[in-house]
């Protein structure tokens, strides 16, 4: 049986459970996600279960519009697949004291590169594992905005995670809140350009390579706003 400090003695024997059982619980090879831009892991969902998105989807103004999660490799049926499975993971006794253990040593950690929370538990749920996890910071990006204001009308933030609430619409102000925030821009004197600037959009100019490099403003709790540059029209 596992015995690590991380976890109490019960999470322990869960912990166990679940490395034991790990192949038959979970049909996926890998419960965290990984993708190019990243510097770190991630975890995804499917976008087709968004609360809030699935609504801003079918309107064409809106980000979500043209969410990268809708389309392309996401719809692979591994990949579908793999996103149900984790799904699965994350509403499981297993989801707090195997996350814990899967982000042990790790710097940064990105939620959601595809989907949302779910739920009032699942934000609680998620935020156990920031709390428990000091040594990573974590970048929360959501538009789920009433559940989150439900969630910290009961409790703090932890200071290593950068809750972000991205605007739904392209060329919006910041929404104000309890949380950091995202914007898109789509010209020069758009009011959602303010704060940082994605640098990843500027590498993939620069240098053909859309990824984050040594920038980890989204993760960084002093940097208010990040402004992306909404450029992407909608696959066929």
């Amino acid at each position: 049986m596992f015995n690590t400090p991380l976890l109490t003695p019960e999470e322990n024997i869960i912990y166990s459970e679940f490395m034991d059982k790990r192949s038959e619980l979970f049909d996926v090879k890998a419960l965290l996600s990984s993708t190019s831009k990243m510097p770190c892991k991630s975890i995804n969902i499917s976008a087709f279960g968004c609360i809030t998105g699935s609504k801003l989807a079918k309107k064409p103004d809106t980000i979500c519009y043209d969410c990268y999660a809708r389309f392309g490799m996401y719809r692979m049926p591994n990949t579908i697949k793999a996103m149900d499975e984790r799904e699965k993971f994350i509403n499981s006794k297993y989801f707090i004291p195997a996350m814990i253990m899967e982000l042990a040593t790790s710097p940064e950690f990105r939620w959601w590169d595809s989907g949302d929370v779910r739920s009032v538990q699942m934000a609680h749920d998620v935020l156990d594992v920031i709390e428990r996890t000091p040594w990573c910071k974590h970048w929360l990006p959501t538009k789920e905005y009433a559940i989150w204001r439900e969630v910290l009308s009961v409790r703090n933030l932890p200071d290593n995670v950068a809750l972000r609430a991205s605007t739904p619409m392209k060329d919006a102000a910041p929404i104000a809140g309890p949380w950091l925030t995202t914007t898109a821009f789509s010209h020069s004197d758009s009011p959602a350009k303010v704060g940082t600037e994605c640098l990843a959009h500027l590498n993939k100019e620069k240098y053909g390579k859309y990824e984050c490099g040594t920038c980890r403003a989204c993760w960084d709790t002093n940097t208010h706003n990040i402004a992306y540059p909404h450029r992407k029209k909608r696959a066929k």
